[in-house]
């Protein structure tokens, strides 16, 4: 999984929701179909914006920006991702934005496992 797979997906994304905005399906209430592609379109624009500061504050408020997007799966996503970025930064990693980058992502990670860890406590 790379930043281009993801817009890939991104543009697949909105095809669906385009179909299911304009083409009502016999047997699904009006906004059932559309439901269908809300946390996937929540999750792709966290994971296209990188807006964790705005998903971290507002996680488990009801009308958040991101309230559909499951914090262990946007860690194992966001996971996904940075393996494939380290893999080609390869001995890029020495120079400081790159380690910054780095621990930015490994933080980010364990505050959503944290934020999981936190719900299923409750």
């Amino acid at each position: 999984m790379n930043m281009n797979g993801l817009q890939a997906f991104n543009q697949d994304l909105r095809k669906c929701e385009e179909f299911a905005n304009s083409n009502p399906v016999e047997g699904f209430n009006d906004g059932t179909l559309q439901m269908t592609f809300t946390e996937l379109r929540q999750l792709v624009d966290l994971l296209m914006s990188g807006d964790w500061s705005t998903y971290m504050a507002d996680h488990g408020k009801p009308h958040s920006k991101y309230s559909r997007v499951n914090p262990l799966v946007a860690a194992r996503l966001l996971e996904k991702l940075y393996a494939e970025s380290d893999k080609k930064r390869g001995i890029s990693l020495l120079r400081k934005g790159d380690r910054e980058r780095k621990k930015l992502w490994e933080t980010t990670i364990k505050k959503l496992r944290s934020l999981d860890s936190d719900k299923n406590m409750n």
